[in-house]
Parts: C-alpha cells; sequence; structure tokens
C-alpha cells in the first residue's frame, strides 16, 4: 500500500489537470498529443491524429475492464511506475485520457470482447460491476496523481443543454450520472475547444478559459486569458502556473481594441 502524502502548503505545485472538451474535429487529441512524455490512453481509436503533431510519448488503446485495470496498476507504487518507466523508455510526466465520454459508454460498448451482452449471464453482470468499479479508480487517480508529479489531460465529447436559468442553449462535457455534475471538482480548469474561422479567412483551434453565453468553462485560478488561439499543452501549463503564482497571464489572442470578429466552424 503507498504511504499517505502529506500536502506542503508552501510549495506551489507544478502540475496541471484539465479538461479540454468539444465536439469532433476541434482539434482536442492534436491539443493533448502536444504535452511531453505522456502515456496516452485511447479509448475512442483516434490516434492517428498525433501523426501530425511531435508525439512525444506512448499511446495505449484500451477496450476491456482488463485493459483499464491494467492501467490504474501502473500507478499503484513506485516500484510498478519504475516498471512502466523502463518498458516505455521514458519518465511519464502526464497521462492523457482521450476520452472520458468514451471511456464511460464502455459499459455499454465494446466491454465484453465485443461479445453480445445476453441478459441473465453472470459474468456479464459481473463484468460491468467490476468496470464501474474502474471507473471509479479512474477519477481517484485524476485526484492523486498531480500530487505524484503528473500533469492530467482529461478529453471528453461536448453535448448541448440548456441552461434552465436562462433557458439558453449551451455546450458542456457529454459525461453522464455524478460525473457530469462534479467533474469540476476533479480539474483545476474545465475548457471548451472549437475550431474558430477569423474574418480573414483563417481558421484557428480556440481554446476557451472563460465561461460565455455559449459553453460552460471552469478555472480555480484567476488572471487567465479568455481564450487561447492553436496553443499547445506548454503554452497553456506555462500561463496556468503564472495565474496559479499571483502573476499576470497573457492578453487572449484577441485584442480588445481590435475586436476581430469570429464565428465557429461546423
Amino acid at each position: 500500500m503507498s504511504p499517505i502524502i502529506p500536502i506542503d502548503l508552501e510549495i506551489k505545485s507544478e502540475n496541471v489537470t484539465i479538461l479540454v472538451y468539444g465536439y469532433t474535429g476541434s482539434g482536442k487529441t492534436h491539443f493533448a498529443g502536444t504535452a511531453r512524455n505522456s502515456i496516452f490512453l485511447d479509448f475512442e481509436g483516434g490516434t492517428a491524429t498525433l501523426l501530425n503533431v511531435d508525439f512525444k510519448g506512448k499511446a495505449f488503446h484500451l477496450d476491456t475492464a482488463s485493459d483499464l485495470r491494467q492501467v490504474l496498476s501502473w500507478f499503484n507504487s513506485s516500484e510498478q511506475l519504475n516498471q512502466l518507466t523502463d518498458k516505455v523508455g521514458f519518465k511519464p510526466e502526464s497521462v492523457v485520457i482521450d476520452t472520458l465520454t468514451r471511456m464511460q459508454q464502455h459499459t455499454q460498448l465494446d466491454i465484453l470482447d465485443h461479445r453480445e451482452i445476453k441478459a441473465g449471464k453472470q459474468e456479464d453482470v459481473m463484468e460491468q460491476k467490476e468496470w464501474g468499479r474502474l471507473l471509479i479508480q479512474m477519477y481517484r487517480l485524476m485526484k492523486i496523481l498531480p500530487n505524484q508529479g503528473f500533469d492530467i489531460i482529461a478529453l471528453a465529447q461536448a453535448r448541448e443543454f440548456e441552461d434552465p436559468a436562462s433557458k439558453i442553449i449551451k455546450w458542456m462535457p457529454n459525461l453522464t450520472g455524478q460525473w457530469g455534475d462534479q467533474i469540476g471538482a476533479y480539474v483545476d480548469i474545465v475548457s471548451f475547444l472549437e475550431l474558430v474561422q477569423t474574418v480573414d479567412g483563417r481558421v484557428v483551434h480556440r481554446l476557451h478559459l472563460q465561461p460565455s453565453g455559449g459553453w460552460s468553462a471552469k478555472s480555480r485560478y484567476k488572471n487567465l486569458p479568455k481564450y487561447l488561439d492553436d496553443a499547445n499543452y506548454s503554452d497553456l501549463k506555462r500561463i496556468v502556473l503564472e495565474a496559479r503564482k499571483g502573476g499576470e497571464s497573457v492578453k487572449s489572442s484577441q485584442s480588445m481594441e481590435t475586436k476581430i470578429e469570429t464565428k465557429s466552424v461546423e
């Protein structure tokens, strides 16, 4: 059993936990692939996108409960983490989950070795329960790993919802159950990523760090810009650490003076 790690409040953490969500094709995998020395957990089979970035990590495809159980075991002790380091050839600095949406959906899809689920089969019921327990462990790990020196980059699909107060249609992470309601408690930042076309015809990947009338976003820190355009993970982490330490963060990519008009690219 790993020892309980005390928290030294005088030390500013150098690790970040972020959830990036957006619709398909918005650039989530591309963005996460820019994190250095990452363990990339691919639940969607979309890692071909990593060929388009200078990917400095190791990707693993996960389909079944046993796959997730093995991943969780890597972080159970320093000995197993050392074995992982030897396996991948570098010391992991970050963990990417692509995506939380698909990870949850595995409770209904593809968790039984692609077999048809038949009512009344005891092993099917047991495996679904086991998958649920593993999901809980995974979310707990998202809280623990930053204290052990890892960044967490979790991705999710987006879905529309109607704000009950304003009746405005917004985007939010496509997560179900208590995780859909509580995911903000597990991360430092919830950010919406979309493709945006500027008036001069450029298409940029815009990472929104502050909430608006069109999407949900959340941050534990002040002084973050409203958004970043075509940012990589190193850019974002630097800005977050500056804000965490109380420094001045960079301005958003869009100048307040020029007020360049943009529109979403569907």
